[in-house]
């Protein structure tokens, strides 16, 4: 889209144009644009046309991830920069320093408000009555008339017409969009519709963990949606994404001043040395030091209960 009538130049359009942002003709989908949108978009509201206007913030309660200043072990080896509503799953590969790993971020629901009704009484009512009959008669003393014409057509010709221009060039890369099936040794995939057939070959070893950290640290809450005094049931899952024993593992999680834990309802699906701590907003923080090793691809779970203030 342009504005004006002149014409860009082809440095111009190479300049402004991004990949992976066009459905040209033929093409069965998008691939991801190699830069983010240029258009500041903080100010527009924009949601999802069927699942509706995204809820505000203001009565959400917030719990795990990672807040402010960002989570990790001290020189000391002591667990440091952890917020209210933060949570984080410690833990120590062979021969490696110890690690954090931070939880995905939940949100209860738990709206606080009241109605306010007031009604007012009429102090009183006043009534006038007017006449019942009036009459009045007045002699005419002349009467003009005048006619306009009933109605006045006329056209106008248009004097001009300008038409709507199309863009005539873009300048783009070609990515490969996706790759249809892998046979054997062989994965057949297209780039700008034309079929292309490349060679696999498998690696000696792959050194990677899934979920892009070792242990990764899961939460989840039921219900969703709590009023006052509801309690609401937190899961915190973490599982061993890689192939060898983690030690010195320890979930810790941190409330916010709307939660208030309840004295033992925490639980551990495995043995662990469990301790609850105050912190800077009058809630606690809550910690579960598991006793020996978690073995490759094993997971576990632990799980408290607050009560919504």
């Amino acid at each position: 889209m342009r504005f004006g009538e002149r014409e860009p130049t082809k440095e111009e359009l190479a300049r402004t144009a991004v990949p992976n942002t066009i459905l040209f003709p033929g093409d069965s989908r998008l691939g991801p644009p190699p830069i983010p949108p240029s258009l500041p978009w903080a100010h527009v509201p924009i949601f999802d046309p069927l699942v509706g206007v995204k809820r505000g913030m203001e009565e959400c309660l917030p719990d795990g991830g990672d807040t402010g200043l960002r989570v990790g072990v001290g020189p000391e080896g002591r667990l440091g920069g952890l917020d209210p509503s933060d949570a984080a799953v410690e833990y120590a590969l062979p021969n490696d320093r110890q690690r954090v790993s931070v939880s995905n971020r939940i949100c209860v629901f738990g709206p606080r408000f009241a109605v306010i009704r007031q009604e007012i009484v009429p102090a009183g009512t006043l009534f006038v009555q007017m006449p019942g009959e009036a009459i009045v008669a007045k002699a005419v003393s002349g009467i003009e008339t005048s006619l306009r014409p009933g109605s006045a057509t006329g056209t106008t010709q248009v004097a001009a017409t300008v038409s709507r221009k199309s863009l005539h060039l873009t300048e783009g890369s070609i990515r490969l969009h996706g790759y249809d099936n892998v046979k054997n040794v062989q994965i057949m995939g297209s780039i700008a519709g034309v079929q292309t057939l490349g060679g696999v070959k498998e690696p000696d070893e792959i050194v990677s963990h899934p979920f892009c950290e070792p242990i990764s640290l899961f939460k989840w809450a039921e219900p969703r949606e709590a009023r006052p005094g509801d309690v609401v049931t937190f899961y915190l899952r973490y599982k061993n994404n890689t192939r060898e024993f983690v030690d010195r593992l320890a979930v810790t999680d941190s409330l916010i001043a709307r939660l208030e834990y309840l004295p033992g309802s925490a639980r551990s699906d495995r043995e662990a040395a469990f301790t609850v701590k105050e912190n800077e907003v009058g809630s606690v923080t809550l910690r579960w030091e598991l006793t020996g090793k978690l073995p490759p691809s094993e997971q576990g779970i632990v799980s408290f209960q607050a009560r919504v203030r």
